[in-house]
């Protein structure tokens, strides 16, 4: 998430002097942008509590379905994936451009391991 937080840190400073010579953008790309803020939002849906070497330690369900491998981050993850791609959220759906989903996924999934490194 660190680069997920100097793009919000640009963003704002951004909005805050929009004519400001001296600001520098890490991206552009309003796709990047939504996926990093997702990213954040996302971060501990439905976490246990308990950090994942406990979950490990203890032979937890999540354990065994993400295979001892960043499971409270994959498990969010795909808990909030399987409900954005409900039709609750065509309009969603429809701005993002389904064709981006692939993209949004991948800049979504780096924001979330940027957030377990640090």
């Amino acid at each position: 998430m660190v680069y997920c937080t100097i793009l919000l840190a640009f963003s704002a400073e951004r909005m805050a002097h929009p004519t400001a010579s001296s600001c520098i953008f890490l991206t552009t790309s309003q796709l990047t942008q939504f996926g990093c803020i997702f990213s954040a939002l996302i971060a501990c849906v439905d976490h246990p509590g308990v950090p994942n070497s406990v979950l490990i330690q203890e032979g937890s369900p999540l354990a065994q379905k993400y295979k001892n491998k960043s499971m409270t981050q994959q498990n969010s993850f795909d808990l909030v994936w399987e409900e954005l791609m409900k039709p609750d959220y065509d309009k969603l759906q429809d701005c993002i451009g389904k064709e981006e989903f692939p993209r949004l996924r991948s800049i979504v999934i780096n924001g979330k391991l940027l957030r377990k490194a640090r």
